[in-house]
């Protein structure tokens, strides 16, 4: 059979180029720049064109022909149709191809009120516009989140994920009015209630709002995190800002192809130690969005202002001596450095051992970002610090050795720390 008509620059590419290009497009490091099992990228041996193979997870183009089969049949192209246009045979695909629910399969209309997601297989969220929440487990119990303000996200350990890199903005809050008299306890749950919920919206008016993540609750099952640790989490309460915007595409409605508006989302994560410090991770532009949502609407009950790293602080740790930072955190080694403000260059990156930096130290320039290694808790981190964001890189170090949860949990307590390390000693902030 020949290949599918993909163009490349001369001719229609062939079965080993469709191969090697989605082995290579289907690694995680090849747009996160993090490996998920813990390897060095750069001595990685699936880390080239001709091996990405190699990588354990990578994925086939038989599984793009299976997903488009699905994602077709979702959107309503006929089954024939379907069959003809993948050249399948129709009891071939029902047997092999068609992934659909069985409800999918009959034209439940369940599959247009509401929307699933999947988590690692071990169960399947509904989610419905009216945000119930009903969790069907493999055993086939269903069990219904009952909620109350934003909607719940609910993850058990093995389950919880995450997109990106741990890179955070720290954000400071200040709480007033009804909110100022509350107990911490009472404040974690009524800013659930306070926030604007989100909800599936339309294209006449987007949704927009927040949904309540149970991480804190997930952390305290953790047998990873110690338990002080876990008491330094206790004022943590997570929220996912999620902004809606609808795009046209064309799908077969009743057997006929049309055009229809489909939903595409942008997010960004808060994680917020009450009452005054917020962490946001997730793309710079979703940040800014999320923080232009507060802004916007005038929440007189809370104010948010950002905050910025001084370049002395960092100036500080470049020139610190290796010892105790803050309580359970000890600097280890300097591993690289940005400065700025020469006359000689606009900016001078450096990469090497502590003593090897420590000789580079000319006069008239500030630090702007320091990646340092920490002993936090007993786990060795390796964390970029700039002026306005925090990067943990969970491929070096301790972290790349745990999972998910485990991750998220230690960087943001190490964040949390640092930060308040830097407010509370300094009057830099």
């Amino acid at each position: 059979m020949a290949a599918p008509l993909f163009a490349g620059r001369t001719t229609r590419a062939g079965k080993t180029v469709i191969q090697r290009n989605i082995d290579t497009a289907t690694r995680p490091c090849f747009y996160t720049e993090e490996c998920p099992h813990g390897c060095e990228i750069e001595g990685c041996e699936a880390n080239c064109y001709s091996a990405a193979s190699k990588y354990p997870a990578s994925k086939s183009p038989h599984r793009l022909r299976h997903r488009y089969i699905t994602a077709a049949l979702n959107a309503g192209q006929p089954v024939d149709v379907t069959a003809e246009r993948t050249n399948v045979s129709r009891e071939v695909l029902d047997k092999n191809y068609d992934a659909r629910f069985a409800s999918e399969k009959r034209g439940d209309p369940q599959k247009i009120l509401g929307r699933r997601v999947t988590f690692n297989q071990a169960c399947r969220i509904h989610l419905w516009p009216n945000s119930q929440i009903w969790s069907t487990t493999r055993s086939g119990e269903t069990h219904n989140f009952k909620q109350m303000g934003a909607s719940l996200i609910s993850m058990s350990e093995l389950d919880f994920e995450y997109e990106g890199f741990l890179v955070f903005s720290p954000v400071q809050t200040e709480v007033r009015g009804k909110f100022s008299n509350l107990r911490e306890f009472e404040l974690r749950e009524e800013l659930g209630n306070y926030l604007p919920r989100y909800e599936q919206g339309s294209p006449e008016e987007p949704g927009e709002g927040f949904s309540t993540i149970d991480l804190f609750e997930k952390l305290q099952q953790s047998t990873e995190i110690p338990n002080s640790m876990r008491r330094n989490l206790e004022s943590l309460v997570s929220f996912q800002y999620i902004h809606e915007d609808y795009r046209e595409v064309e799908a077969y409605v009743d057997n006929r192809l049309t055009e229809v508006m489909v939903p595409s989302k942008q997010s960004a994560e808060l994680y917020w130690f009450v009452p005054d410090l917020v962490l946001f991770r997730g793309k710079q532009s979703d940040i800014e969005m999320a923080m232009n949502y507060f802004e916007r609407e005038e929440m007189d009950d809370l104010l948010i202002n950002r905050l910025g790293i001084d370049p002395d602080f960092l100036t500080q740790i470049y020139h610190r001596e290796e010892g105790e930072l803050f309580p359970n955190c000890r600097l280890k080694q300097i591993q690289g450095a940005t400065l700025s403000g020469y006359e000689f260059a606009s900016q001078v990156k450096l990469s090497g051992d502590l003593d090897d930096l420590e000789n580079f130290d000319p006069p008239g320039g500030s630090v702007e970002q320091i990646q340092g290694v920490f002993s936090y808790y007993g786990f060795n981190i390796v964390a970029d610090i700039s002026m306005s964001r925090i990067h943990i890189r969970t491929s070096k170090g301790d972290m790349k050795i745990s999972n998910s949860l485990n991750r998220m949990g230690i960087a943001i307590s190490f964040v949390k720390d640092l930060i308040e390390y830097y407010t509370h000693n300094h009057d830099f902030a």
